[in-house]
């Protein structure tokens, strides 16, 4: 658990970006659906990316 805020953040529209707080960065650029409930984009470390859905539960 990393009990620290996300860094970087920034919203246009509907696209959302941010930051991870990890010793190794790991960002994120995506877009928040029409109804609010998911976020969907890629996470990117220096290892690469991966595509990612964050749901409401």
């Amino acid at each position: 658990m990393i009990d620290k805020p996300l860094r970087e953040f920034t919203m246009k529209d509907r696209r959302m970006n941010f930051e991870l707080p990890n010793t190794q960065p790991w960002t994120f650029a995506g877009e928040l659906s029409v109804d609010g409930r998911s976020l969907t984009g890629t996470l990117n470390s220096a290892q690469g990316g991966m595509p990612v859905t964050f749901r409401e539960q």
